[in-house]
């Protein structure tokens, strides 16, 4: 679903999110030419799940970066962040459909904890949570 919305509209839908909650600390990866590749943004869980203090928000990396350690370094940087906190263990949500996210977050030390309906641009989705117990 969200492979194929434009650029400008996945930035204003990132700007949107990250601008619409308590976000702590927002990474960010670039290249050799300094141009932004991904980020990541993280801070206290937005369910107020008592199992799970802490929220990695959204993780993102171009599609032409992805498998050359920049996920890896987002995710362990937003781990280590949230650890300072006090905010681990930490959820990520994820929209469905992807055995992929299971393979990578069982990788990274996750699993799959939780699901619910969701609405993403006015279209009725799927999305998992994601549990690490990190710290």
């Amino acid at each position: 679903m969200l492979d194929n919305l434009r650029y400008d509209e996945r930035e204003k839908l990132w700007r949107e999110m990250i601008g619409a909650h308590d976000i702590r600390h927002v990474f960010v990866a670039v290249d050799v030419a300094n141009d932004v590749i991904g980020f990541a943004a993280c801070g206290p869980n937005r369910a107020a799940d008592p199992r799970y203090p802490g929220e990695l928000y959204a993780i993102y990396l171009l599609a032409e970066h992805r498998g050359d350690g920049h996920g890896r370094e987002l995710f362990d940087a937003t781990a280590a962040y949230l650890r300072q906190q006090a905010l681990t263990p930490f959820q990520l949500w994820v929209l469905a459909g992807s055995d992929e996210i299971d393979r990578i977050a069982a990788a990274l030390g996750g699993r799959r904890v939780a699901s619910q309906p969701t609405v993403v641009d006015g279209v009725d989705a799927y999305e998992h949570g994601y549990g690490f117990a990190i710290g």
